[in-house]
């Protein structure tokens, strides 16, 4: 599982944990937790593009572009 998969996941799980808070301040705690692990998947999976993107100009991954 990839990192992005992993945060994803914790989101998943915060959101599930918010399921079934009742006190509402919480609930809107664990919903900002969950946001938050949204938002690193989404930069886990931009990096994971550009890494790709400089292994493909490179030929390798030290992330060093030689032109």
């Amino acid at each position: 599982m990839n990192q992005s998969m992993k945060y994803r996941q914790n989101a998943a799980e915060c959101c599930e944990a918010a399921r079934i808070l009742c006190d509402h301040r919480e609930k809107a705690k664990m919903l900002a937790i969950a946001q938050s692990w949204i938002t690193l998947a989404a930069q886990a999976e931009r990096n994971s593009q550009l890494e790709a993107v400089i292994t493909g100009l490179t030929g390798h991954g030290n992330g060093v572009v030689h032109f």
